[in-house]
């Protein structure tokens, strides 16, 4: 079983590339890109640095008739005619939404076909990073480490020693180590109390991984996409919120992800993001006083 799938025929370099994401081919992504599950870019395009591409939402300000994907301009009405049409931007073939760094959406059309997993008929696709059988390899060496230390409680700078040892004999990403290292935890736990008790142990290893709001946010997509693999969105709200009170995300990545979601999804953690807004605004007016 492949966790964690994309279809890449482009070339990255310290980009965030989450489930179900397809690079068409020719395409260059450069660093501190994040392209959320299930988007498309390409092909023969160059995302500049610090492009976020994400899936369509719904409730967007903008409806889709006002941005119809039938017109080779995909420009939204009352947009910078300066700004360049999104076909240029993301490619021929795109599929997500440009997230702008004042936090706006640029609604993308819709094309001709499916919307995520595309694939041209010419050469064949490679995975990058890793092969599916090297990532299974190390997927397989986290979880029999993790479960070994947390059995003895061992020191968890040892455990982090055999994840990061794992990672180069099997020449996996840093962000498909944060990943897997997120799925075995989450594999773990049968039960959100569990996920809180494992966490308490393993914490200070994710907090050495992660630290900024890319690899944050690779937590945060993970979480996701293993919870609908599992059937598991009913526990999403508890295990984000153990993973707040760990100090492994915190509130500034959370709000600026949870914009990125699905509908359905944001309405299971509704409560808790409303929580951590309203806190958000209560430092703020302190910080006025």
């Amino acid at each position: 079983k492949q966790w964690y799938q994309r279809r890449v025929r482009g070339t990255f370099d310290g980009a965030v590339l989450c489930s179900g994401v397809t690079v068409k081919e020719g395409t260059t992504i450069s660093p501190d890109c994040i392209l959320s599950y299930d988007t498309t870019v390409g092909p023969g395009v160059t995302l500049k640095r610090g492009t976020r591409v994400t899936a369509p939402v719904r409730n967007t300000d903008r409806t889709e008739s006002e941005c119809s994907g039938d017109s080779e301009d995909t420009r939204c009405s009352g947009e910078d005619e300066a700004s360049p049409p999104l076909h240029e931007i993301l490619g021929a073939d795109h599929w997500g939404v440009l997230y702008d760094s004042d936090g706006g959406y640029r609604p993308t059309g819709h094309t001709d076909t499916p919307c995520a997993l595309l694939l041209s008929d010419s050469s064949d696709s490679t995975p990058v990073p890793s092969e599916p059988d090297q990532d299974v390899g190390f997927y397989s060496e986290v979880l029999d480490s993790f479960r070994a230390g947390f059995t003895i409680r061992k020191d968890i700078d040892g455990v982090l020693i055999e994840v990061n040892a794992s990672k180069h004999a099997y020449n996996v990403s840093v962000w498909d180590q944060l990943m897997y290292v997120t799925r075995a935890l989450l594999e773990m736990s049968p039960s959100p109390a569990q996920f809180r008790t494992h966490l308490e142990y393993f914490g200070p290893l994710f907090v050495k991984l992660a630290g900024d709001r890319q690899t944050e946010t690779v937590i945060l997509e993970e979480v996701v996409t293993w919870a609908r693999d599992e059937g598991r969105l009913g526990e999403l709200q508890s295990i984000l919120h153990s993973l707040y009170d760990a100090d492994v995300v915190d509130e500034g990545s959370i709000l600026a992800w949870v914009v990125h979601l699905e509908e359905d999804v944001r309405e299971r953690i509704g409560r808790f993001v409303t929580w951590l807004q309203e806190a958000d605004e209560e430092s703020s007016e302190e910080e006025e006083d």
